[in-house]
């Protein structure tokens, strides 16, 4: 079974946080919280692009100081190597959780709780299909999942 065409992923936000935060030392040494708070709201509201035009900004001047390891640079990776991974606005607007508190506490509950029985051990594949299988469940969307239409070509045994 693969879930990857029916699912997509969000970056915690807390997590890309710490990223901006640690761009922000360099983007804006004088006015870092402000810098900071200015590109979450801009990732918030889906404006990943202009963050990624503000870092790289940041990055195209370190370029001049070969001894400097720029954070700007860092996060910037971070961002071009997630794309498509960070629609928070959307996750606002249908009033899901955007930030790692619940996620850590849905990861015990639904997903360790069934992965890390006594004695259990599991195939790379098959955990993730089964813990695929449990966030659709705790997201109530289980049956819409199996109701949809959805064609299963191969069959795991968990």
């Amino acid at each position: 079974m693969h879930f990857g065409a029916n699912s997509s992923f969000l970056i915690d936000f807390y997590h890309l946080s710490e990223y901006l935060s640690s761009a922000s030392n360099y983007c804006a040494p004088n006015d870092e919280k402000n810098w900071t708070e200015l590109q979450k709201q801009n990732m918030k509201d889906g404006l990943v692009g202009e963050v990624i035009k503000q870092l790289k900004k940041h990055m195209d001047e370190a370029e001049s100081n070969v001894n400097h390891t720029c954070s700007a640079a860092f996060c910037y990776n971070y961002i071009m190597r997630r794309q498509g991974q960070f629609n928070h606005k959307d996750a606002i607007v249908n009033d899901l959780s955007i930030g790692s508190g619940k996620i850590e506490s849905g990861h015990r509950s639904v997903i360790q709780k069934r992965l890390k029985l006594p004695g259990a051990w599991w195939l790379k594949n098959n955990a993730q299909a089964i813990a695929s299988l449990r966030a659709l469940r705790a997201n109530g969307n289980f049956e819409k999942y199996w109701s949809s239409g959805i064609s299963v070509t191969s069959h795991q045994h968990f």
